[in-house]
């Protein structure tokens, strides 16, 4: 399915499933929405946040959380809807899970341009669950701490710039094959 603009005109993805854990996240945090999707759902303290929805049921599917993209240097927000609890992890640890639970992405060779977790993941690494009544305060922590951590940000800045060249490498080396070819 094609994405289409929301209410709030921001494009959208597959499905709407996630616009009322967006709704619910900005009433409990306030926290201001991005303007562009690619930078994330919600931005604080300059750092942007990236807001999900999985359900997790006992002693079924794992709370499969898709897309993530560990190279924006985003805090995950993650709203698991039927425990009406919520899990955040700041960048530091997503990269951590995902470089000890992931050999590859989701979509692509590298697990940390795209990769999925699952509750069962961030639950095995440390990650708490919290209400709705703590949410802000985590949030708030969480990113303070993402934007202090320079060391985090320059690997996934470089991260990002070497996968940015190699695909224009590929590009390259593609043209190169496919042009005059019929």
């Amino acid at each position: 399915m094609a994405s289409k603009n929301n209410k709030s005109g921001r494009k959208s993805g597959i499905s709407d499933k996630g616009n009322y854990t967006e709704k619910l996240f900005q009433r409990l945090t306030s926290f201001p929405r991005t303007t562009r999707r690619k930078d994330g759902d919600f931005i604080h303290l300059n750092i942007p946040i990236e807001v999900k929805k999985v359900s997790q049921h006992k002693g079924g599917a794992s709370g499969t959380i898709n897309q993530i993209r560990s190279l924006k240097n985003s805090v995950l927000v993650v709203r698991v809807s039927n425990r009406r609890s919520w899990l955040v992890v700041g960048p530091r640890e997503v990269l951590k899970i995902i470089s000890s639970t992931k050999s590859r992405g989701q979509h692509c060779e590298s697990p940390f341009e795209c990769s999925n977790l699952t509750v069962k993941n961030l639950l095995e690494h440390g990650v708490r669950e919290v209400s709705d009544s703590k949410l802000k305060n985590r949030v708030s922590r969480v990113a303070r701490k993402a934007r202090m951590d320079e060391e985090v940000k320059f690997l996934t800045n470089k991260l990002l710039v070497e996968n940015q060249t190699l695909a224009r490498r590929h590009i390259t080396l593609v043209n190169k094959v496919v042009k005059g070819s019929s």
